[in-house]
Order: C-alpha cells, then sequence, then structure tokens
C-alpha cells in the first residue's frame, strides 16, 4: 500500500498508485475531440449554432447532477467497504496475538516441565503464524507461498498433506480446530496452570478473530452491486458525448475548448477509477491493503512472545520513588542515555577498584580512606547454602558525618548515651560485583539447556547478599562506636 506524507508537497506528485494517468487518458481524448469540432465550427466546415434551442444549460446541469449523486454513492460504499476490510483485518491480527499472548502468559513455569513448556509455546506461535497467513491467503486469492510462515517445516509432514488437501476457509477452520485441541490438551496435561474460567478468555479471543475473518470473507463474496456499477459507466460515458458538444456553445477558441472540456471531465473519471481501486481491499495491488505487511507484523509479535525477555517478570528498583511525582517522569530515550553513562562510571570505577589490595573489614583497626578512595571489603560467608561468594564496594563520603549532627566543637560521649540511637553513617556509592560461580555439576547438567533455570533461587541469593551486606554494615558501626571521638554531637 502506497504511504506518503500529507505535510509534502511532493509526495502527492508521484504516479505510482494515481488514478490520474488513466482517468487523464480519457479526458485528454475527450478534449481533443471538443477542440477538432470548435475548430471545424470556427473553420465553417460544420455550423453547431443551427443545434442551439437555448434549454441545452438546464438539461446538461441536471444530467450533470444526477451522474455526480451517482458517482458519490458508488464512491461512498467502496470506502466503507475498504475501511471494514481494513479494520476486521487489523482486528484479527490483533486478536490472534492476544490468543497467543495469553497462552503463553498462562503456560506453567515450572522448572521440571520448562522443557515441554518451551515446546508447547513454540508449537502454539507456529500455529498462530500459519493460521494468520491462511487467512489472508483466503481472503486475497493469492498462493500460500507468498505469505511467510514461521517454521513451517517444523510441523510434521502428515499435519501438513491434511492442510494441502483443503482449499479456502477449510483449511482456516482445520487450524483453528488445530488451536483449540491444543489448549485443552495443554490443560490436561498441565502445561496452562490457570484456571479454567481464565483459560476461556483464549476461545473468547479465537472467537472473535474467526468472526473478523468472516467478514473479510463477506467483502470479498459480497460486491457492489452490479446495477449501480452499470448505471455509473452507461452515464459516464454519455456525459463523455455530451460534454464536448455543450463545450462549444460557451467558448470562443479552440484551446479554450481544450481545457475547459479536461477539467470538467478529469475529476468524473478520477472518481470512477478511485471507487474501482477501493472496491477490492485485499491482493496486492498499490492501493490495496499492506496484507503482507500484515503477516510479517504478527510473526514479529509471535517470535517475541518465545523470547527470554518476555517470560521474566519485571521487577522494581530498590530506589524506586513510590510518591510517584510528576518531576520524575522521564522519556525511554533520556533514561537510556543515563543507564548507558552510569554503565560506563561502574566499569571505570570496578577497574580501579581491581587495583587496589584486599583489606578484609573487622580484623583490624577502621582505616579512614581518603577522599574517593574507595574501600575493598571482603563479605563472610552466606547463611544460604550454594549461594555463590562477592565483594562489596564501599566509596567513603568526603568526610565521615551523621545525618541530622552538624559539625560542632568536638566533644566525647556519655557513657550513658545510647550510641544506639545516633543513626547510623551513611556510605555513598554502594557497589556490588557479584561473581556468580556455579559449582561443575551443575553447569554440565544446565549447558545442554541454556534456557533452564540454575537450580539455585535467585531470590535465595539475594537474599543471601542482603544478609551479608548488613552483616557488614553493623561490623562499620561497631567500628564508629568504638571510636566515639568522631561522633559530634549538639
Amino acid at each position: 500500500m502506497i504511504r506518503y506524507d500529507s505535510k509534502s508537497f511532493l509526495s502527492l506528485m508521484q504516479l505510482s498508485g494515481s488514478v490520474f494517468p488513466r482517468s487523464g487518458k480519457y479526458a485528454v481524448l475527450i478534449a481533443l475531440v471538443a477542440t477538432v469540432l470548435k475548430y471545424a465550427d470556427v473553420s465553417g466546415i460544420i455550423n453547431m449554432s443551427q443545434i442551439q434551442t437555448g434549454k441545452e444549460s438546464t438539461l446538461f446541469n441536471g444530467f450533470t447532477f444526477t451522474l455526480g449523486f451517482i458517482l458519490v454513492f458508488r464512491t461512498n460504499q467502496c470506502y466503507t467497504r475498504f475501511h471494514n476490510g481494513a479494520h476486521s483485518a487489523c482486528t484479527m491480527r490483533s486478536k490472534m496475538f492476544e490468543a497467543a499472548s495469553s497462552i503463553a502468559a498462562f503456560s506453567t513455569h515450572e522448572v521440571a516441565k520448562r522443557e515441554k513448556a518451551e515446546e508447547f509455546l513454540h508449537k502454539v506461535v507456529r500455529l498462530f503464524s500459519l493460521a494468520h497467513a491462511s487467512a489472508l491467503e483466503v481472503i486475497c486469492d493469492l498462493p500460500h507461498q507468498e505469505f511467510p510462515v514461521l517454521d513451517l517445516d517444523g510441523l510434521v509432514a502428515e499435519d501438513i498433506g491434511d492442510l494441502a488437501r483443503l482449499t479456502g476457509h477449510l483449511r482456516v477452520d482445520l487450524i483453528f480446530q488445530w488451536i483449540n485441541r491444543v489448549v485443552i490438551d495443554a490443560v490436561h496435561s498441565g502445561m496452562i496452570s490457570a484456571p479454567a474460567p481464565i483459560v476461556s478468555r483464549v476461545y473468547q479471543e479465537l472467537e472473535q478473530s474467526k468472526v473478523e475473518f468472516n467478514q473479510m470473507l463477506q467483502i470479498i463474496a459480497i460486491p457492489v452491486p452490479f446495477p449501480y456499477s452499470q448505471v455509473t459507466m452507461v452515464l459516464l460515458m454519455a456525459y463523455s458525448i455530451i460534454a464536448p458538444v455543450m463545450v462549444i456553445f460557451w467558448t470562443n477558441h479552440p484551446a479554450t475548448t481544450f481545457f475547459v472540456t479536461f477539467f470538467t471531465t478529469l475529476p468524473l473519471w478520477s472518481i470512477e477509477f478511485i471507487a474501482a481501486e477501493i472496491e477490492h481491499p485485499f491482493g496486492d495491488d498499490v492501493n490495496d491493503l499492506p496484507v503482507f505487511d500484515f503477516q510479517k507484523d504478527i510473526n514479529q509479535s509471535l517470535l517475541l512472545l518465545i523470547n527470554p525477555c518476555s517470560q521474566k517478570v519485571p521487577r522494581l528498583s530498590p530506589h524506586a520513588d513510590l510518591s510517584l511525582h510528576s518531576s520524575h517522569c522521564k522519556s525511554l530515550r533520556q533514561l537510556t542515555k543515563e543507564l548507558e553513562t552510569s554503565e560506563r562510571d561502574c566499569v571505570d570505577d570496578c577497574s580501579v577498584c581491581d587495583e587496589l589490595p584486599e583489606e578484609p573489614l573487622g580484623t583490624g583497626e577502621l582505616r579512614r580512606p581518603r577522599e574517593g578512595e574507595p574501600t575493598k571489603v571482603k563479605l563472610p560467608s552466606s547463611q544460604v547454602s550454594h549461594s555463590p561468594p562477592a565483594r562489596l564496594w564501599l566509596r567513603a563520603p568526603t568526610d565521615w558525618s551523621i545525618p541530622g549532627v552538624e559539625q560542632a566543637q568536638p566533644m566525647l560521649i556519655k557513657p550513658a548515651t545510647a550510641v544506639t540511637d545516633v543513626q547510623p553513617i551513611v556510605l555513598q556509592d554502594i557497589k556490588c560485583n557479584p561473581k556468580w560461580r556455579s559449582p561443575e555439576e551443575e553447569r554440565q547438567s544446565t549447558s545442554k539447556s541454556p534456557g533452564v533455570i540454575e537450580m539455585w533461587s535467585a531470590v535465595e541469593q539475594q537474599q543471601a547478599l542482603c544478609l551479608d551486606i548488613l552483616n557488614v554494615l553493623k561490623e562499620v558501626i561497631e567500628q564508629i562506636k568504638n571510636e566515639s571521638r568522631h561522633i559530634v554531637v549538639i
């Protein structure tokens, strides 16, 4: 389908998909006939004034009004068909994807059934791609191989043979029945873990997509009534014969006759050809709906369902602001640039930290780092089994300080003063560089299936890492308690 920029005048001058070349041929031919007649009248070869009756203008205006009304009505009916066809095609595509997306969301996430669930999801994706391609093949009357299907060779030869023996909408009916059977078998086998009332949503979306497919079949099977097309064409041809004669009475020069005839017949023929173009919205013409793009779009959407990024649950950052003020709104592009910048800074900081010697915390006196110097801390052993070791990097602030406590003359805290009432020290830029290491036997068990979740739980690892960080912070607070001379109280 031709796409153009409505703000650009040059894009409107393209000839691809335009009706002006065809309507211009008829208009030029009729204008040349009128020009020849006018030249013969001016030269005295014929005398057109003898056929004037004085009522030609009134009759011609009434005839032109009738022809214009019929043309507008026919064009309106054709545009309604075009709009309904476009709406049904887009709705069918969206409903099919919603059904496939629901099936993917309802599929089980158990580790023991991960491989079977992945195979089930791949089967669903192929069937939906085949269903959409078969539906477009029926409404467009184009060869099946013209519409790309996701890995059609992945289906068994017996199923392909069953499809090849059917034609028309029967092939689409069979594929929809296959999808229904696949969903039912998945519910019984446990591949779909959602309750039955929720799974019924899949059948509702499939039913709606089937209804939209039947709407498109109705547009193809029921054309514009033949009497409208016949009357329109007959009256238009009659106008093309009468218009040159009438223009001769209104002009005084052959050149004027040519331009007046041309610009009065060109719009009428253009409207007729526009109606003929949009009467059949499905096909491979330049003004038809982009059915091939529809198939490519749904293939891309179905491939997204089997992408690992669509199988995970998004998480909220620990630094997320739960108040959601309007001042915190950012565009995706702006946030992406900020994350890329922070990643580069993190890589630079880690390269500096790797050059420093290891100094475990808690084994000696707390050394006050210099400004900008990171402190390398070795975490204690985790309390959760099979949790990977990690290192914590603590970047010290420009000066040791306690929030809410201003700098004043140093004074010692009395023994009765509860140090625990003071807020703990704030350490800036806490960075964690976990080095995940799985046992050798677990790596061998998961090497053949990269998509399988590791045997240990990621949630338990995060819990273990948080416990380790809390232990380190407790040691930092104990060191601050021991060196109470750095604490200033107002």
